[in-house]
This record gives C-alpha cells, sequence and structure tokens, in this order.
C-alpha cells in the first residue's frame, strides 16, 4: 500500500522511503531511511506513523530536524537529507507499513483544527511520505 498526502498552501518538501519494504527476523533490529528533498534544519518537524492493515495510522514519534528522540524500541533522527527511524527487537506485531510526515517551516503555519479532527494524521499541515512496509518473521524452525 502506498499513500501519499499534502495539503493545499504548504511549501512541499519531498521525503520519501529509499526502500518500499523491509523483511527482518524478529528480535532483530531495523533502520528505515527517507530521503529529504533539502538539509534538515531545527524548524523541521518530524512525524513517524505505523499503520496496520484495515486500520487508521498509529502516531509513534515526533522531533525536530537537527535533534534525535527515543521511546521504547523506536530512536529516530535525520542527519543532512537523511531522515531515520531505527527499531531494536523487532517483533512479528511490528510488522505494517510505516510513514515519516514532515511539516517543514514550524512558524509560517498554523495547526487547523479542522484538518487536525478530520484526519489520523495528528501533524496538521504535513507532506506525508509513500509507506515502508517492514515484515517481521519467526527464523525458521525447520532447516534444509
Amino acid at each position: 500500500m502506498l499513500l501519499t498526502q499534502s495539503f493545499p498552501g504548504v511549501d512541499c518538501e519531498d521525503l520519501s522511503p529509499v526502500k518500499n519494504e523491509e523483511s527482518i527476523l524478529e528480535g532483530n533490529s531495523v533502520t528505515l531511511t527517507y530521503k529529504y528533498s533539502k538539509t534538515a534544519t531545527f524548524s523541521d518537524e518530524f512525524y513517524w506513523y505505523r499503520q496496520y492493515p484495515g486500520k487508521p495510522p498509529e502516531f509513534l514519534i515526533s522531533h525536530y530536524g537537527t535533534q534525535n528522540a527515543s521511546n521504547h524500541r523506536l530512536f529516530v533522527e535525520a542527519h543532512g537529507e537523511k531522515v531515520q527511524a531505527q527499531m531494536s527487537s523487532a517483533a512479528v506485531s511490528d510488522s505494517a507499513v510505516y510513514y515519516c510526515a514532515v511539516r517543514p517551516t514550524r512558524d509560517s503555519h498554523t495547526f487547523s483544527p479542522s484538518v487536525l479532527s478530520s484526519s489520523p494524521w495528528y501533524c496538521g499541515l504535513c507532506n506525508i511520505s509513500e509507506g515502508l512496509f517492514v515484515f517481521v518473521f519467526f527464523p525458521s524452525l525447520f532447516s534444509c
């Protein structure tokens, strides 16, 4: 599933996954890498989401462009034109589509309550990346 979303009146910046999917063994770490169309600055706000099939996107974490952030098993950072999220100890339940969204200029835009209340994308006037599918699987119990 690929989803792209942008809002009128926003100075669009491109944010796209370097890969469309990642497959890893349960218990391993995975890094989700996105290419940003410009060098990330402090005023850029990044928002990370996970979406399971048939469910609305779930907000995971946000951070400013030049700052790192972490919660539970997720560490996010931006360096130059690269934005990354590293998930440690991946579980099968982490299999989902992941999105990164950016609100490029914090000072020139304001949140719109109607956008916030009518959309699962909690960042307001953001540019949403295409999805990156992560598939976490059990190690094989049988060998040939």
